[in-house]
């Protein structure tokens, strides 16, 4: 009898990790430990054979279909999307992270130098590949041999511009300037809330906004694109906590791009059962917002367009909802317009260009390879419209495959 057979009492096989259903007995094997030499794994091809899409009522094979590919790829599919580690250092609340950790466990694993290069040499044979887009929750989870071996490879090997994630109290200066000579151009980091009750309490994230507006002053050295990331639309926050956020947001160095996301409830986490136990939100809430889909209320408007307008004038509309007068809303209105139209946009190419280093041959690359995604963006928040219509197609789900919503409690407003 092999290790996969079960035996003539029906004792299933012991296979770490797995679930069994035996003589309608369920159980659970042990866990599996995490595999620590991630060399093992195949690395991530740029376009696999396996990569299928379904385009007008037909579905295709995108490998065999490169332009259709990139009518739906993210970027117009110039950025290769990789990890090098698995894990993360923190166990925010809302994260995925802190429910994987209790299977992983907190140690952040890592690729070796040599594996990662490996990988993107494969990608690069595709011309159409622009950027390396690195995924990881903090790059600079590496330590300093790591990443100086790194950009050594990487500028000798690859020469293409990357992005990369951090979180602020991990910034590193010397990392980070190593990185920049190696090609970084965007840098990616999670500030969440400028509220430090919120991320403490809330949040569980152990990051004070001090560290936030020091390693927003490290980025601006290097002229790296920094993109922060914030999260709104959250029941536990008050009025204060928000206004203390766009106070905190003024603050940071300029120019930068904040990007704003719906708190989602995803399940298995911290926050998310809590939310459930408080009944704030239903276990299944995450399948009916889509986390770029925010509220547009005021505080929400007046902290998308804080990076773009005076700090005396963020102050002067930074009120409580019975301090604001009706001229206090008819200003906010007129700015979101033209900031989000016009202001943004500018702000976007400029600190994109700049981290190029003004190379016209990346600029000129990265203009011809996302003009379609980027003018299709542009269109939408002109029209006032988001990236993706959840709510539309949610609709055209429930028309077209109604058992699946069959007897939900939920229904999305």
């Amino acid at each position: 009898m092999t290790h996969l057979e079960i035996d003539q009492q029906g004792t299933p096989p012991v296979i770490a990790g797995l679930w069994t259903n035996s003589d309608e007995v369920i159980g659970k094997q042990p866990d599996a430990s995490p595999e620590t030499e991630l060399d093992r794994f195949p690395i991530q091809e740029y376009l696999p054979d396996y990569f299928y899409g379904f385009h007008n009522n037909r579905i295709y094979n995108f490998s065999s279909n490169e332009n259709l590919f990139r009518q739906y790829a993210l970027y117009g599919g110039t950025c290769h999307m990789l990890i090098s580690t698995r894990g993360c250092p923190f166990t925010c609340s809302y994260c995925g992270n802190a429910a994987f950790v209790k299977v992983y466990g907190r140690k952040v694993r890592e690729r070796s130098v040599s594996d990662v290069i490996a990988e993107m040499r494969e990608v690069i044979k595709n011309p159409y590949v622009l950027y390396m887009n690195f995924q990881d929750d903090c790059f600079f989870s590496h330590n300093i041999d790591w990443m100086t071996a790194f950009c050594r490879e990487y500028k000798k090997l690859i020469k293409l511009p990357f992005i990369v994630r951090v979180i602020p109290s991990m910034m590193d200066r010397e990392k980070l300037l190593l990185l920049k000579d190696a090609g970084l151009c965007w840098i990616v980091m999670g500030i969440q809330s400028g509220s430090d009750r919120v991320n403490y309490d809330v949040y569980d994230r152990r990051v004070k906004f001090d560290s936030v507006k020091a390693a927003a002053e490290i980025i601006s050295e290097t002229h790296a694109a920094p993109f922060y990331e914030m999260i709104v639309d959250n029941p536990y926050e008050t009025e204060e906590d928000m206004i203390t956020t766009i106070n905190a947001m003024a603050s940071v160095k300029k120019p930068y791009i904040c990007s704003l996301a719906h708190l989602t409830f995803f399940p298995g986490t911290p926050l998310a059962e809590r939310a459930a136990k408080d009944r704030i939100a239903e276990p299944d809430a995450y399948l009916y917002r889509y986390l770029l889909q925010i509220d547009e209320t005021y505080l929400n408007k007046l902290l998308s367009i804080t990076p773009n307008i005076p700090g005396s004038l963020v102050r002067w509309l930074n009120l409580s909802a019975d301090m604001r007068k009706p001229y206090h809303d008819t200003t906010l209105n007129i700015l979101y317009f033209i900031v989000k139209r016009v202001i943004e946009p500018a702000v976007f190419l400029f600190i994109t260009m700049r981290s190029l280093n003004y190379r016209p041959d990346w600029i000129y690359r990265t203009v011809i390879g996302n003009w379609k995604p980027t003018l299709s963006r542009m269109v939408s928040r002109y029209l006032g419209k988001s990236d993706l219509e959840f709510d539309q197609k949610l609709k055209l789900a429930k028309q077209k495959m109604p058992e699946l919503f069959e007897d939900n409690p939920l229904d999305p407003p």
